[in-house]
């Protein structure tokens, strides 16, 4: 067995990621603008892919505005193959490679707080087409690029909620459905959806399975599970109720998932693969 290329390197260039282009799926949202922005200072070129093209070109342009990274914004629906390889040919198009791919899609239905009991059928299958559906897509056609080129690092954006279910007793006179979905909701009670806890579930299995699959050929395949991140417009109820299940009492920060993707995208874990990483304050440790 040959010795490792990364011997000599310092911890420091270890985390470097100049030389590399990162792809941000969903780049354009609330958490992954952050991840995006992240990898770019780390010194990777990053391509903004998502739904909302004039939303991925203006945060794209933000990023190149901010590091010394060159950064692009394009448009991809992942419930669609052929738009998945127009996006990978753009990115292939701009900068030459793809070596990272950050999977960070969120699509939420109008219903998407209802309880169980009462969740309609349509949009179970439209959460599960746009998140799971949607990753199978990206690690597919992305991945293909990789094992082409003999390398890459694929990360999985999941939830806690792929770990464990739901505390349902959290939700009691919360606002989410307002914040996240943009209308009060009909219901008397509000429940985080089995469909996303399903997606993420079976997003954490995707990365299983594709870290054995792609193992032979350089492709390392890994996810970050955080739990809830701060949002300035979430109301007190819900907040006290958040906090008082974590260890550490508070929900992350939108910076502190940051570290755990630069680390599954760089040299420093060149021995990870198949590895779902909890970021949680220990939710899921009580």
């Amino acid at each position: 067995m040959k010795p490792s290329t990364h011997n000599n390197q310092k911890i420091q260039e270890l985390f470097d990621l100049r030389g590399r282009v990162a792809a941000v799926v969903g780049g354009a949202g609330y958490l992954s603008q952050k991840l995006a922005g992240a990898l770019a200072e780390a010194g990777a070129q990053v391509a903004v892919l998502d739904l909302d093209q004039k939303k991925a070109q203006e945060t794209a342009a933000a990023l190149e505005s901010k590091t010394q990274s060159r950064c692009m914004g394009a448009a991809v629906d992942v419930t669609s193959a052929s738009s998945v390889e127009k996006a990978l040919a753009e990115v292939l198009n701009r900068f030459g490679q793809v070596d990272i791919l950050v999977t960070a899609v969120y699509g939420k239905s109008p219903n998407f707080y209802a309880p169980f009991e009462q969740f309609p059928l349509a949009e179970w299958e439209q959460i599960l087409r746009v998140n799971l559906t949607g990753a199978f897509l990206c690690c597919q056609i992305f991945g293909k690029q990789m094992v082409r080129q003999g390398k890459g690092s694929i990360i999985q954006i999941g939830s806690v909620y792929g770990v464990v279910p739901p505390d349902h007793r959290i939700y009691e006179n919360s606002n989410l459905a307002e914040v996240y979905v943009g209308e009060k909701s009909p219901f008397t009670r509000i429940a985080s959806p089995a469909a996303y806890s399903v997606c993420k579930a079976g997003g954490v299995m995707l990365t299983r399975y594709l870290a054995v699959y792609w193992a032979d050929k350089g492709v390392r395949v890994n996810s970050v599970s955080p739990g809830g991140v701060f949002h300035p417009s979430e109301n007190e109820e819900f907040l006290r109720r958040y906090n008082e299940h974590v260890p550490m009492g508070r929900k992350a920060w939108l910076h502190e998932i940051n570290g755990a993707v630069v680390y599954l995208a760089s040299d420093a874990s060149s021995y990870v693969t198949g590895h779902n990483l909890v970021v949680d304050g220990g939710w899921t440790t009580w």
